[in-house]
């Protein structure tokens, strides 16, 4: 039996497993009209993963919104909505992230969901900051990116 999740536990088990994802999605679809017409769109979910289906059934049940599903041989629970990514966003915002990189890459997340919730994405100059902020995401090592941890020298 899996109890109630509180707050805290969900944070450090988002910090552990939890995955921010701003994805950039391409294809054809046909318009109203009946047009084939080329689109690119911004995409933003949170996923966890996890071989523990009932674990993610009751972070489902305390959030009261997005779904569990198989992911492989794991199960996920995802959330793709702009009005539930807000929704996490209100929670997690003012909690204490131990994990400087859990953090980042939940601040470039999070405004990225409010660029979408307000259409600003749709600027060319907004877009390219997103995809250039994005790059950012998911390698921040010991307070410096990535990349620039390859390239110091003592």
């Amino acid at each position: 039996m899996i109890g109630t999740p509180t707050p805290l536990w969900l944070l450090g088990f988002i910090e552990g497993d939890g995955c921010f994802y701003i994805g950039f999605e391409s294809g054809r679809f046909y318009s109203e009209n009946g047009a084939l017409s080329d689109r690119l769109y911004l995409r933003v979910y949170f996923s966890l993963t996890q071989k523990d289906k009932p674990v993610l059934d009751s972070i489902a049940a305390y959030l009261e919104y997005g779904g569990v599903h198989k992911h492989g041989t794991k199960w996920a629970f995802r959330t793709g909505s702009v009005k539930d990514a807000l929704k996490l966003i209100g929670l997690l915002d003012p909690m204490p992230f131990v994990s400087k990189a859990k953090r980042h890459d939940f601040d470039v997340w999070k405004t990225t969901v409010h660029l979408l919730k307000d259409d600003k994405h749709l600027d060319a100059d907004t877009y390219w900051e997103i995809v250039k902020q994005r790059k950012t995401m998911h390698q921040y090592v010991d307070g410096t990116f990535a990349e620039e941890e390859e390239n110091y020298e003592e």
